[in-house]
């Protein structure tokens, strides 16, 4: 991968496939979300911080509600970024919190949040590249027959793959085709996806996922959702602030 293809920080989404949901949309999406209980993953905005969640009932006036695994440090007036998956795509919105409240034995705390008035989202299934700064906390492995365990520095990510770069002096000299273990943790989700070498330029390196290319079907695991969502959270927070 050519060095002048690494996405710049001020560019951390490369690709077409952004999409802003509004007004009636944004509605159906969210009911259809409450209605099948589509889980979530809320994060304060000014916090490194991420809690599972899922859309649930019993809020009003067009606010949101959301059942956490456990209680998060978000108080009203607080705002909030929630991001799910609807659609094949994953969604992202900010909220100002409305209130936290405790569980009823069903999960550990609610949240209610103003309903948004706007969702922005990216086609992963179109091989979207996030970019990945090195402050991230993403870490990455790759495992090989033919080689020890390697700890490349992640460039960008989507589904159908990553760009990675190893560092000087620690490059493995991996033949186009060479198949790859690839292990990504961020946070508490760890995933290992089946990984080919498609392109190199150097120590960096263009791996794609076969199983999870956007011609296919295959829905990510959990983790792996969970790790990509986070990095757009971290966009979406960087944009908020611009």
């Amino acid at each position: 991968m050519p060095s002048s293809a690494h996405p710049s920080d001020d560019a951390p989404i490369r690709g077409s496939a952004r999409l802003i949901l509004t007004a009636g949309p944004l509605a159906t999406a969210l009911e259809e979300c409450r209605r099948r209980r589509v889980p979530a993953v809320v994060a304060p905005v000014e916090a490194a911080a991420a809690y599972p969640a899922r859309f649930a009932d019993g809020a009003a006036n067009g606010d949101l509600a959301l059942e956490l695994r456990e209680p998060a440090e978000l108080a009203a007036g607080q705002f909030a970024c929630v991001s799910f998956t609807y659609a094949g795509r994953s969604w992202l919105f900010v909220a100002r919190v409305r209130d936290h409240l405790a569980g009823d034995g069903t999960c550990a705390a609610r949240l209610v949040v103003a309903g948004p008035t706007h969702a922005v989202g990216s086609d992963l299934r179109r091989a979207v590249r996030l970019a990945v700064p090195p402050a991230s906390g993403l870490v990455v492995r790759a495992m090989s027959r033919h080689t020890p365990t390697l700890a490349p520095q992640a460039i960008d990510i989507s589904l159908g793959g990553m760009g990675v770069e190893f560092p000087e002096g620690g490059d493995p000299d991996l033949e186009l085709g060479s198949p790859l273990d690839v292990e990504l943790c961020l946070g508490g989700a760890r995933v290992v996806v089946k990984a080919i070498v498609r392109r190199r330029s150097g120590r960096s390196y263009g791996l794609s996922f076969p199983e999870h290319g956007d011609r296919q079907a295959t829905t990510p695991a959990e983790p792996f959702q969970r790790i990509l969502d986070a990095l757009e959270r971290s966009w979406f927070a960087v944009l908020r602030k611009s």
